[in-house]
């Protein structure tokens, strides 16, 4: 049946008996991929048929539909060809190339750079239609959908592929969208957070993070050196990704980015940037959040310095004022923490680190079989060094079961209390000594004779207790060959025979193929 010959009206009563099939039952024990793949294709068939916006939104409609019931049937197993994206056997292609289609039929320089085979360029049209409100809510409906799309997708081969494409097109679409109503460029933005999300509830390789990366920080600098601004839109975006993410780290290239974006004069841009500085203070990734901090600090303190207070330089003002108050209550927090877990002990007494620290001696069941003096010398440099860390001590041993341990490990990842129990300082008994409960006076001083200690030249009183420990305990130095610092998987101390074989196999593979790969270059 040729679809340009039915009459609205007809075409109507079959998009609202497809929607009711989609809504039945059957529908998700039944329909196969091979029917929804089909169904793709008539609605793209369709989408350049019709050229009246309503029924463009309804084929979005119907496609967000099929979306939400795809992963729910029981007829549908995956393919290889699903993640290849192969035209006329891949639901994923089916779908990506109807979104593109419409997407770029409406914005045709949307495209840019990407490589769009004939099987897109030859179905596109530009769309004359001048209803932009409409227009806009069709391109959200249609960016809605891109985003969604990586989530049925279920190999690392299949994202690499997509997400490139789809990240593009989002960024683009927002670009194209920036004059618009701040609520559907807010919509848009949300998007693009949701389509990061969806990335991040994958398992994604961290390639595919960096490139996602990348392709956010180009597409930003290619409209720059064009003389375009975003209004740090695509800052916000790769703070999204950065704050989302638990695996990647900051690039140099990313640094650049920032440090430029900050440097932009545009008041909105400028703004964002601060604001997302301030979610990148905040940023669970301890390094990321130490590196901007000790890079950007400078620069905030510099230029509060010379803002003036007419009304469009209170807003930064606003901004900074906001950072310096995260910073502080992160300063803030860590004092109070640092201050409970050294107790009342003298601050000048103690160097406690700024993370929490358990240090625990294990193999306890062979500790006790030392000498009593040698044990006395162990327990007490352990009690130093644990005061002065602001450290909680314990003793384990793997032939008996130690709830202290597990307490003190539920304490450090899950904020638990750890248990009130008295400290048990007893050499010839487990220890538990919480971070805090034992002081100097008891501890006592370092394990040597005191007409010893006014030999020792040290200077600190973690570096005497050192020298201490090593008048009872000698130190070997072990020679070892350099050669081994860049290679430890040659190192004889840590062999293992079923590893070291599978290396040595790995490494004759690769040098099999890399004496191939030349020859065929000659």
């Amino acid at each position: 049946i040729s679809i340009s010959e039915q009459t609205e009206e007809t075409i109507e009563d079959l998009l609202s008996s497809l929607i009711n099939l989609l809504q039945a039952e059957i529908a998700t024990k039944h329909i196969t991929m091979i029917v929804f793949i089909e169904i793709l294709n008539v609605l793209h068939r369709l989408y350049f048929a019709r050229s009246d916006l309503k029924t463009h939104v309804r084929i979005l409609k119907i496609v967000d539909k099929i979306f939400h019931i795809v992963p729910s049937c029981s007829q549908i197993t995956t393919t290889s060809n699903e993640d290849h994206l192969i035209p006329g056997e891949s639901f994923l292609f089916a779908s990506l190339e109807l979104l593109v289609c419409v997407l770029i039929s409406y914005y045709p320089h949307i495209a840019g750079d990407l490589q769009l085979g004939p099987i897109f360029q030859m179905k596109l049209s530009i769309k004359s239609n001048t209803d932009n409100n409409q227009i806009n809510e069709l391109i959200l409906l249609n960016v809605k959908l891109l985003s969604q799309l990586i989530t049925l997708c279920t190999t690392d081969e299949g994202l690499q592929a997509l997400i490139p494409v789809i990240l593009h097109l989002l960024l683009s679409s927002s670009f194209a969208l920036l004059s618009t109503k701040t609520d559907e460029q807010k919509q848009l933005l949300s998007t693009i957070n949701q389509l990061l999300d969806n990335i991040f509830s994958t398992t994604i390789d961290k390639n595919i993070l960096y490139s996602t990366m990348i392709t956010i920080i180009n597409f930003r600098t290619n409209l720059i050196n064009k003389g375009i601004s975003d209004n740090g839109h695509f800052v916000q975006c790769l703070t999204s990704l950065i704050i989302n993410s638990t695996s990647i780290n900051l690039t140099d290239q990313c640094i650049d980015f920032y440090q430029k974006a900050f440097e932009d004069e545009q008041t909105e841009t400028h703004i964002r940037v601060l604001q997302c500085l301030n979610q990148l203070f905040q940023c669970a990734n301890i390094s990321i959040r130490n590196r901007l901090i000790q890079i950007f600090t400078p620069l905030l303190l510099n230029e509060i310095k010379k803002l003036n207070e007419n009304q469009q330089q209170q807003e930064y003002i606003i901004e900074i004022l906001i950072i310096f108050e995260t910073l502080l209550a992160a300063v803030d927090s860590t004092l109070q923490s640092i201050n409970q877990r050294i107790g009342k002990a003298n601050k000048n007494d103690v160097e406690p680190l700024r993370i929490p620290l358990l240090i625990v001696g294990s193999k306890y069941d062979e500790f006790q079989k030392l000498e009593p003096e040698a044990k006395k010398t162990i327990i007490k440099t352990l009690r130093f060094l644990a005061f002065y860390h602001g450290a909680t001590l314990l003793s384990y041993s793997e032939k008996q079961e130690s709830v202290y341990l597990k307490s003190a490990i539920h304490h450090l990842l899950f904020d638990t209390n750890l248990p009130e129990k008295q400290p048990q300082i007893d050499y010839q008994k487990p220890l538990y000594i919480k971070s805090g409960s034992d002081t100097l006076e008891q501890v006592g001083p370092p394990p040597i004779p005191e007409y010893e200690l006014g030999d020792l030249r040290e200077q600190t009183p973690l570096a005497v207790w050192r020298a201490a420990y090593c008048k009872r305990f000698p130190q070997e130095v072990e020679k070892r060959d350099p050669s081994l610092m860049q290679d430890y998987g040659r190192d004889p101390q840590y062999a293992d025979a079923s590893i070291d074989a599978m290396r040595e196999q790995k490494i004759a593979e690769l040098q099999r193929y890399l004496t191939m790969k030349t020859r065929s270059r000659s």
